[in-house]
């Protein structure tokens, strides 16, 4: 049996894309970080690895910025002036809840946080960047319904009722 041909040149079918999907070719990342110096290099590492990449300098960008139009992943710094990346990411989970999120962070002790709220990973500063590039491939292979599985099951305990005694 062969694969089925896309409608046009710029479609690539992705592997795990079970279904319809708002993925690019090549797939977007938007990178959102304060500071403007790894920002912006880590644009250009992932432009170099042939992805397309937006830039987002704190949270209220990184939102507006997915609200253009959701990107494949996001790579996205807690610490962020206005609203930071905790927020950021709650609010585009509860928009759409299918794109991995890459959680780089300079505070230490982070990952219970993350694991509660259906953060696909987390990486703390200063990032590696052989291991960021294998978990952003990685994450970018999973059909998308895996991510929404994930962030629906953290809904799903936070949103427990308490008993009431």
């Amino acid at each position: 049996m062969s694969a089925p041909k896309s409608s046009s040149p710029q479609e690539t079918p992705r592997a795990g894309a079970g279904h319809a999907s708002l993925r690019h070719s090549p797939e977007l990342i938007l990178v959102a970080d304060d500071d403007l110096h790894l920002r912006e290099s880590l644009g250009e590492v992932l432009r170099q690895e042939n992805y397309d990449v937006r830039l987002a300098c704190d949270g209220r960008d990184t939102v507006r910025q997915f609200l253009d139009g959701p990107p494949d992943l996001i790579l996205l710094d807690v610490n962020m002036p206005d609203i930071d990346g905790w927020r950021a990411f709650q609010i585009i989970a509860q928009l759409y809840p299918f794109v991995p999120v890459i959680i780089i962070t300079a505070r230490p002790g982070q990952i219970q946080r993350a694991a509660e709220l259906g953060i696909d990973a987390l990486m703390e500063k200063p990032l590696d960047i052989p291991t960021l590039l294998r978990k952003i491939r990685e994450l970018l292979l999973r059909p998308d319904t895996a991510h929404f599985a994930k962030v629906l099951q953290s809904w799903a305990t936070q949103d427990k009722p308490e008993t009431q005694g």
